[in-house]
């Protein structure tokens, strides 16, 4: 994979100048497309739901630059177990739309939605260990 800065130097002309942003801007947006969809995929191919919405509340502690025009909709729906109706629940426990990019998110609304990822991660495990717990045997 080439880096931007290896492109041949642009002709003088402004048509050319053009020619070659664009074609820059063009591999920088795949450059991101490819880095998005990797974390989405991380996110999705997590062993269960608990480990997905840890994933996703540590890339929210500390989003990555790659990440940071992503939408959170886009972030939260990519976790198992998490629809479209999970991704409005998540968004409205911390008051925010699910089309706002991650870079716009306040440190108060990362810090909802982070608590509301994680809360469903201890629910989710209580629901769980509750599950393996076998029914007392009548004698």
């Amino acid at each position: 994979m080439t880096a931007i800065t290896d492109h041949p130097a642009a002709p003088a002309t402004p048509q050319g100048r053009a020619r070659a942003q664009r074609a820059e801007a063009l591999e920088l947006a795949n450059l991101v497309r490819l880095a998005r969809a990797c974390w989405r995929r991380r996110l999705a191919t997590r062993p269960d739901a608990i480990a997905s919405r840890d994933l996703a509340a540590e890339i929210l502690e500390d989003v990555p630059e790659v990440l940071a025009g992503m939408d959170l909709g886009d972030l939260l729906g990519a976790c198992k177990g998490v629809g479209p109706r999970g991704v409005e629940r998540l968004a409205r426990a911390a008051s925010v739309r699910p089309s706002k990019t991650l870079r716009a998110l306040t440190p108060r609304q990362r810090a909802m939605l982070i608590g509301a990822l994680r809360l469903r991660n201890r629910h989710a495990h209580a629901r769980d260990l509750e599950a393996r717990v076998e029914p007392p045997v009548a004698e």
